[in-house]
């Protein structure tokens, strides 16, 4: 069996072998943007897993929801 891993636009990014198959599958939606950078990733039923945001130049921000409670 092989898996495959899709861009929203169903090109194969990579594919990997897999030695077993389990009971349970999870569809993972990976979202980009423009330059290709992954900024939301949701499951099956469109609830939203993470989101991610960059600067102008690349550099990931972060977002109140990851901050830690220091």
């Amino acid at each position: 069996m092989k898996a495959l891993v899709f861009a929203v636009s169903l090109i194969p990014l990579a594919g990997t072998s897999v030695a077993s198959v389990t009971e349970y599958e999870e569809i993972i939606y990976y979202h980009n943007d423009a330059l290709g950078s992954p900024v939301v990733a949701t499951d099956a039923n469109g609830d939203v897993l993470w989101r991610e945001e960059y600067s102008p130049y690349g550099s990931r921000l972060l977002l109140e929801s990851q901050e830690s409670d220091c």
